[in-house]
């Protein structure tokens, strides 16, 4: 999960900052479309490259630091334009769309989750890593109040754009200075915060790679870690340039590697893991069914995700990019 996660998130850097630029440049001059959403994600690749080369943890928590303080002011700013903006009548929106619909947005929390995987490799950083988990521990609280102002946010923005919502709420702003100066903090949020996704994807893949083939010399290492960086980097840059509309792809791989890693895998492992030893317990028959038939539900369900989530993902890209 932790690989998965923090690469999937190493994506998102050109993906959003190009269309949230290129908003705000089409606001400034009018109808001149002068540069292209590529273009803009290309000119960010060099000032990206730099961000992304800091490999100092105290430089980098300063960055991340900045960014939350950032995000916090550009969800305050985009929750104000919620409750001000003239909203559809609850009665007339679906609660629920279809079962395609359905499997896509459990794609996308599967991917929203995935998140916590950015702050688990850094576990052992901490000073009392026992601080990390548990019902009242960092991550779990994090992740809870995360989950309420994402929701607040989402509930609210559909109940004002309603069928025309977008898969971000900063495409649905007005167009205003206020909407896009909001925008740029979104930028700077961004732009910031991909020093902290890309450190947690070299932790994980650095060591195997530089102990395998750069055994004896620390400064090769040192430098495979920044070609490591750069390439990753140039591939995010790729992925976005290549498949621009990044909410198709999010629903794509929450709904792959989350139901794998979260149903499909765990349920396999914990009935080879504790099956035979509570088969072994005398007078355990009842558990053992109840765990057979709970990890069964967990797979046969992941698995249901699974194929319409795909389905339903790559008829949307498919259509989209036609």
């Amino acid at each position: 999960m932790r690989t998965d996660g923090a690469t999937t998130l190493g994506l998102l850097p050109f993906a959003f900052l190009g269309p949230l630029v290129w908003l705000v440049i089409h606001f400034i001059n009018g109808k001149d479309h002068s540069y292209s959403k590529v273009a803009v994600m290309l000119l960010f690749f060099v000032p990206q490259l730099c961000v992304n080369l800091v490999n100092n943890i105290r430089v980098i928590t300063f960055l991340s630091a900045c960014g939350n303080f950032i995000i916090l002011l550009a969800i305050a700013l985009v929750t104000k334009e919620l409750i001000i903006h003239e909203k559809y009548s609850h009665s007339s929106l679906p609660a629920v769309t279809n079962f395609s619909g359905v499997t896509i947005a459990a794609g996308g929390l599967m991917y929203a989750f995935e998140g916590q995987a950015m702050v688990l490799a850094l576990e052992n950083r901490l000073q009392r890593a026992s601080d990390m988990v548990g019902l009242t521990g960092v991550l779990c609280t994090s992740m809870n109040v995360v989950m309420l102002v994402y929701a607040f946010l989402g509930f609210f923005g559909y109940l004002t754009f309603g069928p025309s919502v977008a898969g971000s709420l900063t495409l649905n702003l007005p167009n205003s200075n206020l909407m896009a100066a909001v925008k740029l903090l979104l930028v700077a949020k961004i732009f910031f915060g991909s020093a902290l996704q890309l450190y947690v994807i070299i932790s994980i893949l650095s060591p195997p790679l530089t102990a395998r083939f750069f055994k004896a010399s620390p400064r090769q290492a040192a430098i495979s870690e920044y070609v490591l960086r750069i390439v990753l980097t140039a591939f995010s840059l790729t992925v976005a340039v290549c498949v621009p509309n990044l909410y198709d792809i999010i629903p794509l791989v929450g709904i792959t590697a989350g139901m794998l890693l979260s149903l499909i895998l765990p349920s396999i492992l914990h009935t080879l893991m504790f099956l035979p030893i509570v088969l072994s317990e005398e007078k355990k028959v009842m558990r053992a069914v109840f765990l057979i038939i709970e990890n069964t539900a967990l797979f046969v369900l992941g698995w249901t995700f699974l194929a319409t989530g795909l389905y339903s993902s790559i008829g949307s890209i498919v259509s989209n990019n036609h």
